[in-house]
């Protein structure tokens, strides 16, 4: 009796063992692929500086971007994930004013959804897409001055 309770036990796991390596191998290859997708996003962050400000051609800012990047990546990484944030930091009230006035409904409703809105244009978009711009042109600058 109790030994087949423990084949059983044994066959349970042995059909249970093939689920739980999939899940970690789903989630190994998730993490692979993310951290790639974001090595690469840090690489080419300077892909279109390159091509405007030093006359290169998609290949070759392509490869101007990842030479410059390269013994830099943690700090590029660093610069990005900083200047994400600050526009996170800006959109993120707008985008709860806008869902209140999408809960509240009605004229005032109304009125609290355009105004996020054209904030969320003229602040976020406009002039941080600026900033953004502007620092991430003088990080490259100076990087290549390095």
């Amino acid at each position: 009796s109790a030994r087949n309770r423990s084949g059983g036990n044994n066959t349970w796991l042995a059909s249970l063992l093939p689920q739980v390596l999939g899940i970690i191998l789903g989630v190994l290859a998730v993490l692979a692929v993310t951290v790639a997708l974001v090595w690469a996003l840090v690489a080419v962050t300077f892909w279109f500086m390159a091509i405007v400000a030093d006359r290169l051609g998609p290949v070759g800012g392509l490869k101007a971007s990842v030479r410059l990047v390269r013994g830099r990546w943690w700090k590029t990484c660093g610069l990005v994930a900083c200047l994400m944030l600050i526009a996170l930091a800006m959109a993120l009230p707008l985008g709860i004013v806008e869902g209140i006035g999408n809960a509240v409904g009605g004229v005032g409703g109304g009125v609290l959804v355009v105004l996020s809105s054209v904030l969320q244009i003229l602040v976020v978009n406009l002039y941080f897409g600026f900033v953004f711009s502007a620092a991430a042109l003088r990080y490259y600058e100076d990087a290549k001055t390095a």
